[in-house]
């Protein structure tokens, strides 16, 4: 994934981003995941997820001040991330957003573990310099469709399943478009960014 450095260096410090911290599954994943997407969506309807668009969101962080996710730069530069290995494997339905998703099963506890850990860390963080958290549950995921139609889901195993290797962890913004929204990497974990 490639910084977007021209965002940091156009935009006013008050415009607001609508901002995450999370993962991408590598481009062979990727592929897999697109083709599962298209299939759940000829299954329940709905609307599948662009492959660009699929990630694993360690910590949504709502609309936030570019002047602000400035400030949070040089602690997201210097955490070290140590890249972690995943099978996604359980398909999932948040009813209320109707959003059908794929993501780890509980028997991956080593894997759910460090997640788990990496999602509190950064959230303390993030904390510490003023943002709110307002998810309520952490559920590791990959969304595959939006707007989903159906009322329940008939298997909660995927087979075969999806292996992923996350080797970063980045800042993302959604950034508004004409074509839609576009996923832009404000950040990669770990990295110096010149926001000059």
């Amino acid at each position: 994934m490639s910084m977007d450095t021209y965002l940091w260096q156009t935009l006013p410090l008050h415009v607001q981003l609508r901002c995450f911290i999370g993962l991408w599954p590598e481009p062979s994943a990727l592929g897999h995941l697109e083709r599962l997407a298209a299939q759940a969506q000829g299954k329940y309807g709905g609307r599948a997820m662009l492959a660009e668009h699929m990630h694993l969101t360690l910590a949504f962080m709502g609309a936030s001040p570019v002047g602000r996710l400035k400030q949070l730069l040089p602690a997201l530069q210097t955490i070290s991330w140590e890249p972690l290995a995943l099978r996604l494997n359980r398909v999932g339905l948040f009813e209320r957003a109707a959003v059908l998703w794929l993501g780890p099963d509980a028997a991956q506890s080593d894997a759910l573990k460090q997640l788990r850990e990496r999602h509190e860390f950064l959230w303390q963080l993030l904390q510490e310099r003023g943002w709110k958290r307002t998810e309520r549950d952490f559920i590791p995921h990959v969304s595959l469709l939006r707007h989903c139609q159906a009322v329940t889901i008939e298997s909660e195993q995927v087979e075969p399943e999806v292996p992923i290797y996350c080797r970063q962890a980045y800042l993302i913004a959604s950034v508004p478009t004409h074509q839609g929204s576009q996923y832009r990497v404000l950040c990669q974990l770990g990295t110096a960014v010149n926001v000059v």
